[in-house]
């Protein structure tokens, strides 16, 4: 991985936000920029997959979520590195404080923030009889559904399927927050 593509920890946080889909991501990053307004900023994976996707006239408007799994993983064999250079790109072009990378499903860009002294969390929602949520909109097998399953995160947290998970995500936010502000 080139110099191009480093970021120094005192200047730009990375926080990865990863995991499996439909567990709360997004909605862990949104939290977290809304905590902080002026430090942070969410980049989401499936947003430049999409608009990669549409560049290329395979996608309309309406978001396809089977349509980004195969996508995604056409275009990251053929450039293993192509999330983390339009990353790399979006991060500069803001500049935060820190950088939260909503959607980090693949090793190498789990490597990536960990290499630029970022820090990677998972969050994993759990049905009520205790076992992990599974989305069926997807393909469960899929190399983006078991690449991290061994991969050692920074922090994990687990979230109950309940309908107040928003709020419980918030205060999770709020702690992750200041976990973070620790780092600089």
């Amino acid at each position: 991985m080139s110099d191009l593509f480093s970021f120094d920890p005192k200047q730009t946080l990375l926080v990865g936000i990863g995991y499996k889909s439909r567990q709360g991501k997004t909605t862990l990053a949104e939290a977290l920029q809304d905590l902080a307004p002026h430090e942070i900023a969410v980049f989401n994976t499936s947003d430049l997959l999409i608009n990669a996707a549409r560049w290329q006239g395979l996608m309309g408007q309406e978001k396809d979520s089977a349509l980004l799994q195969m996508f995604a993983g056409v275009v990251i064999k053929n450039n293993p590195d192509f999330l983390i250079q339009q990353f790399t790109y979006a991060i500069r072009d803001v500049n935060p404080r820190i950088a939260v990378l909503a959607g980090i499903r693949d090793a190498v860009q789990f490597d990536w923030i960990k290499m630029n002294g970022g820090v990677m969390v998972k969050i994993s929602r759990m049905q009520e009889n205790g076992k992990p949520f599974q989305t069926t909109d997807r393909i469960q097998d899929h190399w983006s559904e078991t690449n991290l399953s061994s991969a050692i995160f920074d922090y994990s947290i687990n979230i109950p399927e309940c309908p107040d998970y928003k709020d419980i995500i918030m205060e999770d936010a709020v702690a992750l927050y200041e976990k973070l502000r620790m780092r600089f």
